[in-house]
């Protein structure tokens, strides 16, 4: 009974989202097929009409809009996405390619045609994402600023494409380390099991020599 009563809800909840979709912005779209979703809410002709608005994102909302549309049920990528993803992708942080690049690999996931095409829409992406990375680290001047990029990178992508690199700038970054930033560099070595000798002495080095300066 009580999973009856949620399914009609959920049905009139759709049903007047259906109705009053040209009233609501791209981000409150995305929540809104976000929380859908984490129902497990089935309803076709809504996720197009759902999609049909976010693709009409703008570019400081990428990051979350890519994220929500590889949620929805497409088994392809619309070259609209592809568009609108690659003309701001140059302005992402690498905490937002990370996000991404996730997205991406679920579509890749979905699309049965991927693995029949090495030059396909998904591939261009991904090495426009790598490129941007690149980009980033050899660009980066302050450490605290890259250490809160870093703070939820993880993944297939980045270890693959981007650690090695990120190891590089941080080891170009190696005189910034001081007592207010040790911590969160400590952190990011130990969550990518990294321990990269050079880094490790100067952690060691400032964490002994300004202990009581250390945040807890």
């Amino acid at each position: 009974m009580g999973v009856l009563i949620i399914s009609v809800l959920l049905s009139r909840i759709a049903s007047m989202i259906q109705k009053n979709l040209h009233v609501y912005k791209s981000v409150e779209v995305a929540r809104i097929t976000q929380a859908l979703f984490l129902l497990h809410y089935q309803n076709p002709e809504l996720f197009i009409n759902l999609r049909k608005v976010l693709v009409g994102f703008y570019p400081y909302e990428v990051t979350m809009l890519t994220r929500v549309l590889s949620m929805l049920p497409s088994r392809r990528l619309d070259e609209g996405v592809v568009s609108r993803v690659d003309d701001v992708i140059a302005q992402c942080s690498l905490s937002e390619l990370n996000t991404i690049s996730i997205a991406v690999a679920k579509w890749i996931r979905n699309d049965p045609s991927y693995r029949h095409n090495t030059h396909s829409r998904y591939v261009r992406l991904l090495q426009r994402l790598s490129h941007c990375g690149h980009e980033r680290l050899q660009t980066a001047d302050r450490l605290d600023l890259l250490l809160e990029e870093l703070k939820y990178v993880s993944g297939e992508w980045f270890e693959e494409m981007l650690l090695d690199e990120t190891f590089v700038t941080l080891k170009r970054m190696i005189d910034q380390i001081n007592p207010s930033n040790v911590s969160d560099l400590a952190f990011f070595l130990t969550r990518t099991n990294h321990l990269y000798p050079p880094l490790m002495d100067r952690i060691a080095s400032v964490a002994t020599e300004h202990i009581d300066e250390v945040p807890a």
